[in-house]
């Protein structure tokens, strides 16, 4: 949900989504780091070292990047 998105929890249940929707708010808006982390409740610092995390393994791990890859040809339609 939106709320456990910007939520101050920390579960991996949670995590790996929040990290991989900082990312595809990074790669499919404008908007800057700053901006999406007012979004998501957190600084700067955290999304960028979100979207660095992401970035690592979608290079690394082809089933993370198949999912990715798919959320974002959703968006793109």
């Amino acid at each position: 949900t939106r709320n456990e998105m910007i939520s101050e929890r920390r579960n991996v249940k949670i995590i790996m989504p929040r990290h991989v929707a900082m990312y595809l708010c990074r790669e499919l808006t404008p908007r800057s780091l700053p901006a999406i982390g007012r979004m998501f409740g957190r600084d700067h610092t955290s999304i960028h070292s979100a979207i660095e995390k992401i970035t690592r393994l979608v290079a690394i791990d082809p089933v993370l990047a198949a999912k990715v890859e798919k959320i974002r040809a959703g968006f793109e339609q």
